[in-house]
């Protein structure tokens, strides 16, 4: 997710300087079971991110048809000794898109939406730009192009998720709907206000009746608004400068990103969501081909990575204060989730770390 810690309170915590030099003493390894993948290589990617990322932790979850590898890198908080594991909750930030696109599709297959349906059938009268008329707006926009990301609508960042429509609204139509390409969290805030008016639930009770349940999911919900906690076991997260000095910011309220960003999971659900997205256990054959028709390189929801072993991996990236995660899988059935207990302030991003741990585990 490029929403790197919008709506951050400092207030919230106090900074701490910490040393993180080398691989942490309270690297916590869950053992392997029959998992294919090399262990080792794996953990050597992992720890390397971690260190990338500046953060107190990190942790993965792969799976493959004979098992799973479940690892850890450092500690859950830097006044904690507790390792980070893969059975810690983290906010997965923008792997949410992942999980709305996969109940839009559901919707699609019980006939209830058409991914080149308008918006506006849904949605009537709420997409409009002030300079533009009607090829560029509700009307003419789809679906598709919300989950796309090539409705034109700009990205940009409000208190709250209607704020975060109006003020993406505002800067106007960036381009013809379908054309370019144009990452947008309110595309996604967006398609979970159509997911809620089709089903006539709240999001998370979408989330949970469609995927969380059916998939026997066990740490992934979705906070209600103003809820600033983690339930359950989790992992703090952090603000990181350079690796080295820190600000708690676990409690936050990530609504602003509406459908786009606000789940909470650990890494072995997420891993676990993955490997049954694209094992075709949650859509149909014909809306697992949509959601892997790529626009560029992004599909709906999800997007393409081509590792240079060969293998073509179905992924996407998270951040949001105090995270960073990223979920993929591949045909073949294996999948992976990563997450860092850490944003990594005053660095470029991780793109670089995130792509070798999956070369260590899917090559």
């Amino acid at each position: 997710m490029r929403d790197a810690c919008r709506g951050l309170v400092v207030g919230l915590a106090t900074a701490v300087a910490v040393s993180l030099g080398g691989a942490s003493p309270a690297a916590a390894t869950a053992p392997s079971h029959r998992a294919q993948a090399d262990e080792t290589e794996i953990q050597q990617a992992l720890e390397e991110l971690r260190q990338a990322a500046g953060a107190p932790g990190a942790a993965v979850s792969y799976t493959d048809g004979a098992g799973s590898i479940r690892l850890g890198s450092g500690v859950t908080h830097i006044h904690t000794l507790e390792p980070f594991t893969a059975a810690h909750r983290v906010r997965i930030a923008s792997n949410t898109k992942t999980f709305t696109a996969t109940m839009i599709l559901q919707l699609v297959d019980e006939g209830l939406v058409e991914l080149d349906e308008p918006v506006e059938t849904f949605l009537p009268g709420v997409i409009r730009f002030p300079r533009h008329g009607e090829d560029r707006d509700g009307r003419t926009i789809t679906v598709r192009n919300l989950l796309q990301h090539t409705s034109g609508i700009a990205d940009r960042a409000g208190s709250t998720a209607q704020g975060t429509v109006s003020t993406s609204l505002a800067a106007g139509s960036q381009s013809v709907p379908g054309t370019t390409p144009l990452y947008s969290n309110a595309n996604f805030v967006l398609a979970g206000w159509i997911l809620e008016g089709v089903t006539g639930s709240a999001y998370s009770t979408a989330l949970d009746e469609r995927i969380v349940r059916p998939l026997g999911l066990q740490a992934t919900y979705n906070p209600a608004v103003g809820d600033v906690q983690i339930q359950g076991a989790h992992s703090r997260g952090h603000y990181s400068y350079l690796g080295s000095l820190f600000v708690d910011v676990t409690t936050t309220d990530p609504h602003w990103s509406g459908a786009a960003g606000t789940i909470i999971s650990d890494m072995q659900d997420t891993d676990a969501f993955y490997r049954a997205l694209l094992g075709g256990r949650l859509i149909s054959p014909a809306s697992l081909r949509e959601l892997q028709t790529v626009h560029g390189a992004y599909g709906l929801g999800i997007g393409r990575s081509d590792l240079s072993c060969g293998v073509t991996v179905w992924n996407h990236f998270g951040a949001l204060a105090g995270y960073g995660t990223m979920g993929a899988a591949t045909d073949d059935g294996r999948s992976v989730a990563a997450a860092v207990n850490a944003w990594p302030g005053g660095r470029p991003y991780l793109g670089g770390k995130w792509n070798e741990l999956l070369e260590a585990a899917l090559c």
